[in-house]
């Protein structure tokens, strides 16, 4: 997960308080297209991507949906994706 969401998630717990803990919390993530096999270089504002960082954006997405996973099944309440799910 990146810095922000560390951080956004976090400021729940700050401005929420013990509430913030009881709340599901919902990532969403977007999608994208593939660009033609000869592009070499991903159009990020038009969510067209090469190969390469399409894969790179599943490892993210999988490390993101351990991470919530982690948290949920051990319970961990002093991690900010203790209620988030993908």
């Amino acid at each position: 997960p990146t810095y922000l969401m560390q951080n956004t998630m976090l400021s729940l717990t700050a401005h929420c308080g013990p509430l913030a803990r009881r709340v599901p919390i919902i990532i969403v993530c977007d999608g994208y297209a593939l660009r033609d096999a000869d592009a070499e270089k991903s159009v990020f504002r038009q969510a067209k991507v090469t190969r390469e960082d399409a894969e790179r954006y599943a490892r993210y997405l999988n490390r993101l949906e351990v991470l919530c996973a982690r948290a949920r099944d051990l319970e961990l309440d002093d991690s900010p994706f203790r209620n988030a799910s993908m």
